[in-house]
């Protein structure tokens, strides 16, 4: 990613954030998924199983 020259561009480092447009949907960060996740403990080590029981489909 350093030497990524969109990187140069403002806003280039957007499109590498899980809400752009240029991330495959299944990569994408959702509204509601993000708020599954916030109110989620915060703990330096997420447990995924947990974490994925609490997102269901969303």
């Amino acid at each position: 990613m350093p030497n990524d020259p969109h990187l140069r561009e403002p806003g280039g480092v957007d499109r590498y954030l899980p809400w752009s447009e240029d991330v495959p949907e299944t990569c994408r960060l959702t509204k509601a998924r993000a708020d599954v996740a916030e109110a989620l403990p915060d703990e330096p080590v997420v447990d995924a199983d947990e974490l994925e029981a609490a997102l269901g489909d969303s």
